[in-house]
């Protein structure tokens, strides 16, 4: 597994404004025309003349909600309704819809239908209705996902971009211009964090890329084994937890009722709870294994070693570390055998067999004492009780009647 997430959000109005950017190379002041909302789905829905880089234009694939053309409009419809403090409409350039492109490296082209799934689920959770078009383009060199969100009427745009509402909050309490700039870079950067976390994380993508952290080729590689081993961990949690729950028939191996002896009221495990406890000891098992040595890993990386010779060093124990963390999750990964489970199941069947027969005999003796003990208080014939009290286990699991 290779390669580190990529995330972006944009904000369009419904005309695009001017705004001035310096040349990289000359530092030179420069007027740059925005695109507009519009412009972005015409790009978005490859229209004839709006997606020049693109060298042979296939349309889009429709996933989720409208089209972005309907997104752009819904867009248009939001900014006509808005007006500010003193009831003047929006202006044209004034922002109304929030744009996103993800993307996945061409060579996880396998993982791109389940990244593709969990991307939209966790952009339908982010922002619920506002979203309004997801579609998908596979015509470039990596595929990648491009989705539209809205405002709600009663909302103002910077709600629905991270970064624009963590810097009006500063703007609301009266902090300057650079707080609030600091704000706005601050919350990107757990927008970012967020989608690692809940999405990128999982499939074996690093947070950043190498160049943006002058990382080395060793220090690089290092960090995508450690990506890997993650989104590796994470598929056999779902394999373990498929595999508990699917493939053991748990519900005829132990009983589901509770014995009452004397009194004493001692529950059983359920069929359901020992699949839960295997399944949650099976995880703990194998997070554990690699846990200490991830977390080495990824301190030493974040912190950096600035002297060439200690670099080596350490990425050579490191190495050593996590070659030894490959060998347990080996190990881990090897779960246990439906026979070895069937054993476990029927040795607990047999202690809680013989439990029973031990207290069914002391309830005989017990009756044959208090029948001894009347026929001796009554002074009366043996025989004529000897049918009275009679030990016999009934089909519904009775201990006597």
């Amino acid at each position: 597994m290779s390669g580190y997430q990529f995330i972006h959000v944009e904000a369009y109005a419904r005309r695009g404004s001017q705004q001035q950017r310096k040349e990289r190379k000359t530092g030179s002041p420069k007027l740059q025309q925005k695109w507009s909302a519009q412009q972005i789905a015409d790009e978005a829905a490859r229209v004839t003349g709006a997606c020049a880089h693109v060298s042979n234009p296939q349309p889009p694939n429709f996933l989720y909600g409208v089209s972005p053309h309907q997104a752009a409009a819904l867009a248009a419809q939001w900014a006509e309704k808005q007006k500010d403090t003193l009831g003047r409409k929006m202006r044209a350039d004034g922002l109304c819809l929030l744009a996103g492109v993800v993307s996945l490296p061409a060579e996880r082209m396998n993982d791109w239908v389940d990244f593709r799934a969990a991307t939209i689920n966790y952009l339908h959770h982010k922002y619920g209705e506002r979203l309004k078009s997801v579609i998908e383009h596979v015509d470039e060199e990596h595929p990648h996902l491009h989705f539209y969100a809205v405002p709600l009427d009663n909302e103002k745009f910077d709600f629905i971009h991270d970064g624009r509402r963590a810097s009006a909050e500063m703007a609301a309490i009266g902090k300057k211009k650079g707080e609030q700039n600091n704000a706005y870079i601050e919350a990107m950067r757990r927008f970012q964090d967020e989608f690692y976390q809940k999405v990128a994380s999982n499939f074996g993508l690093t947070r950043d890329g190498p160049k943006r952290r002058r990382l080395t080729r060793a220090q690089w590689q290092i960090e995508q084994n450690s990506a890997g081993r993650n989104a590796k961990i994470f598929a056999i949690e779902n394999a373990a937890r498929n595999q508990f729950e699917k493939k053991f028939d748990a519900s005829s191996m132990l009983p589901e009722k509770e014995w009452k002896f004397f009194g004493i009221k001692e529950p059983t495990y359920t069929a359901d709870e020992v699949v839960s406890l295997l399944s949650n000891a099976h995880k703990i098992g194998m997070k554990s294994g690699v846990a200490h040595v991830t977390s080495v890993t990824m301190n030493k990386l974040d912190s950096g070693i600035e002297e060439k010779e200690g670099q080596l060093r350490e990425i050579s124990r490191l190495k050593k570390e996590l070659d030894g963390a490959k060998n347990s999750l080996r190990r881990i990964e090897e779960v246990i055998s439906p026979e070895e489970l069937q054993v476990k199941f029927n040795e607990l069947n047999l202690r809680r067999e013989n439990e029973r027969n031990v207290a069914l005999e002391t309830m005989q003796n017990r009756a044959n004492k208090y029948l001894q003990s009347f026929l001796i208080k009554h002074n009366s014939d043996e025989k004529i009780y000897s049918g009275v009290i009679r030990m016999a286990p009934q089909q519904d699991d009775t201990p006597f009647v």
